[in-house]
């Protein structure tokens, strides 16, 4: 299966936290943002590796064909179907919803397998993974013109700290 490590592996530990996966949902749905791209500097910052603007442009230009063109039409197909099962109460809606939620979840762990082999090892050596974990988010919320809450930031640093001790 994936490795120790990976960053499939980080993301699912990372994103098992009810409230992170809230925080990660509303950044993507209200403040431009991609999950992917959000656990991908994260990720980088539990390695202790420093993004840089360029570097960063270059795993965001790399995917952004993969999330218009496959992510994100599943992700909107999923949330329709939610509201017509929910409406027409047919179990069959409900089954296909839970299909397309597999297809979603495989293009993202897709997503995710690529950025890694693209670009696993990018960034900056840094000492302080905190300092860094914010340094990356930070830059990523400019890349895509947003200022993302500093409650946000700070749990999602917290989080990283929980499940990454340094």
């Amino acid at each position: 299966m994936d490795k120790k490590g990976s960053f499939w592996t980080f993301s699912l530990e990372f994103y098992a936290d009810p409230s992170v996966a809230g925080i990660c949902v509303d950044l993507q749905d209200r403040h431009s943002s991609d999950v992917n791209i959000l656990l991908f500097v994260l990720w980088c910052a539990s390695r202790h590796r420093r993004l840089s603007p360029h570097e960063l442009g270059r795993v965001v230009a790399s995917v952004s064909g993969w999330q218009n063109e496959v992510v994100r039409p599943l992700r909107g197909v999923r949330r329709n179907l939610k509201q017509f099962a929910l409406d027409l109460a047919l179990e069959s809606i409900v089954d296909l919803r839970e299909a397309v939620k597999k297809q979603e979840l495989e293009a993202e762990r897709l997503q995710q397998s690529l950025m890694e082999a693209k670009f696993g090892e990018i960034g900056s050596p840094a000492s302080d993974r905190a300092a860094t974990a914010s340094s990356n988010v930070e830059l990523y919320a400019t890349l895509v013109g947003q200022v993302f809450p500093t409650a946000y930031v700070i749990a999602l640093v917290a989080r990283l700290q929980a499940i990454r001790p340094n």
